[in-house]
């Protein structure tokens, strides 16, 4: 008894007719039109759903990097504005180095986390959030704020912490990897 080979429908993989399903992408081959229409509803439900998990890692990631670099035009020209570059002495002024190169260091490692979480988002979107959080903490432990500032420190946490969850959901799913994320 010869074999026929067919062509699966849904998934193009070359599979034998006695398959019930395809055993690539579990098509249903002998089901009837409703099984096949809910199978395809249900794939597609999938693949949306699994776009939105690589957009609101997207999302994460980039607020990272815009909140680095917004940080960093703000202190730059806070600091031009000041008159600061040009009074700067080294030697006599190492604790008002310190609290330059604190915003431009924070600025930076923001922009790299937010950079490097597009390709592992798992690691850096953690370490951009712990990051943030102690930023945060810091800043608003040491100077007053108001109730927009607290909405918008807000808002900036929720999307790092909906990415970092949608990194760690997606990275479940077997089929799915981190690497994907740039290209989709």
């Amino acid at each position: 008894m010869k074999i026929e080979i067919i062509t699966c429908p849904n998934c193009v993989r070359l599979i034998s007719e006695n398959d019930e399903v395809c055993p690539e992408c579990m098509f249903p081959l002998k089901g009837t039109e409703k099984d096949k229409v809910v199978f395809l509803a249900n794939q597609k439900l999938e693949e949306n759903k699994q776009s939105n998990l690589r957009n609101a890692i997207k999302l994460g990631c980039y607020v990272l990097i815009g909140i680095g670099a917004l940080r960093l035009v703000i202190t730059t020209t806070v600091l031009i504005g000041s008159g600061l570059f040009e009074s700067l002495n080294p030697i006599y002024n190492s604790k008002v180095m310190i609290g330059i190169a604190e915003p431009f260091l924070i600025s930076s490692l923001l922009i790299i986390l937010g950079i490097a979480a597009l390709k592992r988002p798992k690691s850096f979107l953690t370490s951009g959030l712990v990051l943030y959080l102690i930023y945060t903490v810091i800043e608003l432990w040491s100077a007053s704020f108001s109730f927009v500032t607290f909405a918008v420190r807000a808002m900036v946490l929720i999307a790092i912490v909906r990415a970092l969850y949608s990194a760690f959901k997606i990275s479940k799913e077997p089929q799915y990897y981190e690497d994907d994320i740039l290209h989709n």
